[in-house]
């Protein structure tokens, strides 16, 4: 069975036709949605998305910026949460001032199946970062 959760969120399968694979392995869509439906396992909020600036000329670990729409007393606090998951996977987030796009976001329309699956795959991620077993 596949590995790659973010078949069946349509606005990123669109984006995945046009991009580049990344020779290091990564998926950014997969990643987005993985991330997206763990903040929403761990922070339960009826509204919740993420918004990815990219550079045009970019290698496929660094974006300009990341924001979290998301209510204004949970900010921070997902904010956070997203930025150490998506250094959990090996991605930076600086702003060098170059030219940059919006990534869509994750639409949601995925099961519960997967969602189950990419908490425990951020998680397991975040361990190693941290440094716990």
């Amino acid at each position: 069975m596949p590995e790659n959760n973010a078949g069946t969120c349509c606005q990123l399968h669109k984006v995945s036709r046009r991009r580049d694979p990344d020779p290091g392995g990564r998926d950014l869509n997969r990643d987005i949605c993985d991330i997206t439906m763990w903040l929403l396992e761990k922070y339960p909020e009826p509204y919740l998305h993420l918004w990815i600036e990219c550079y045009y000329a970019q290698s496929n670990h660094l974006f300009a910026r990341l924001l979290v729409d998301v209510r204004d007393e949970r900010y921070e606090v997902v904010t956070q949460a997203a930025l150490e998951a998506f250094m959990a996977l090996g991605y930076e987030i600086i702003d060098t001032g170059e030219t940059s796009y919006p990534y869509p976001c994750c639409d949601g329309e995925h099961s519960r199946h997967e969602a189950l699956k990419a908490y425990a795959r951020i998680e397991r991620e975040i361990r190693v970062l941290r440094g716990v077993p």
